[in-house]
């Protein structure tokens, strides 16, 4: 057997891995498709992609989620921009469900599962920052609850906002130098109303039981709406003669052969 000197054997392996390599190289490249522009097909990451005119769409008939983003730092998981007055940032669709869904996660609570924020200053025109609008039922509905899981209820009719909470506030209006709740037409209030104090007696009794009662120290006012000379709303008494109903006393029995008509209102 003839002897091959140890130059020859390394300088021989050296073109042997070399001549492997790039038949490796070129087999990969046959069988990988080749980085290219949104435009032409596959996206990028890391950079920035432009579509120009062409629509893009994801189609999946997945039971979890289609497109799934995921920042856990102090950015942004998704970032959508219209630059025309007529133009849409982010247009959710689902018939039935929900056509957007903001949800803050388990954990540590969050600000809000859905925030709607505007940002103009002058002299641009000034926007809204949350909007909501339906043909027929309710514009926007807002639902606090420890149980996520149930489904909010819906005002009755046409309701252009309608907070609820079981056990909570439904809607807080604030405002630390300015008017928190401005109320533009008519104002209806489920614990008011009227009632007749019968002829012959100077007290009635309304029962408040099946509006939430009168826990705390509810603030109660009443009022004559029948004339009576001489006759006047003397006090109103929460919790009597029971817990949850109030009485409302006149001065005295109206010299009248007719019922006298009286409103009333609670106000917490």
């Amino acid at each position: 057997m003839a002897i091959v000197p140890k130059s020859l054997r390394t300088r021989r392996g050296v073109l042997r891995s070399a001549v492997a390599g790039a038949a490796g190289l070129a087999l990969g490249a046959l069988g990988r498709p080749e980085l290219a522009s949104a435009t032409t097909g596959a996206m990028q990451f890391g950079t920035t992609n432009n579509a120009g005119a062409d629509h893009t769409s994801l189609t999946s008939t997945s039971s979890s989620t289609t497109l799934g983003l995921n920042n856990p730092g102090v950015g942004k998981a998704l970032h959508a921009i219209a630059s025309s007055e007529a133009a849409i940032a982010v247009y959710g669709v689902c018939n039935p469900g929900y056509g957007v869904l903001g949800d803050t996660g388990s954990g540590m609570p969050g600000i809000a599962g859905v925030w709607g924020r505007d940002s103009s200053l002058p002299p641009n025109f000034p926007g809204v920052g949350t909007a909501g609008s339906s043909v027929a039922g309710t514009g926007v509905t807002g639902y606090s609850s420890s149980d996520a899981t149930v489904t909010p209820p819906i005002g009755a009719g046409p309701v252009g906002v309608f907070g609820y909470a079981p056990s909570g506030v439904g809607v807080v209006a604030r405002s630390d130098t300015a008017i928190a709740l401005k109320v533009l037409g008519k104002a209806v209030f489920s614990r008011s109303g009227r009632v007749l104090v019968p002829k012959g007696r100077a007290y009635v009794d309304v029962d408040l039981r099946p509006w939430g009662g009168l826990g705390g120290a509810p603030l109660c006012f009443a009022n004559i709406l029948t004339r009576r000379a001489g006759v006047h709303v003397e006090t109103v008494r929460p919790n009597y003669p029971v817990t949850g109903k109030l009485r409302i006393y006149l001065n005295k029995v109206p010299s009248s052969t007719t019922s006298t008509s009286v409103a009333w209102i609670v106000m917490n």
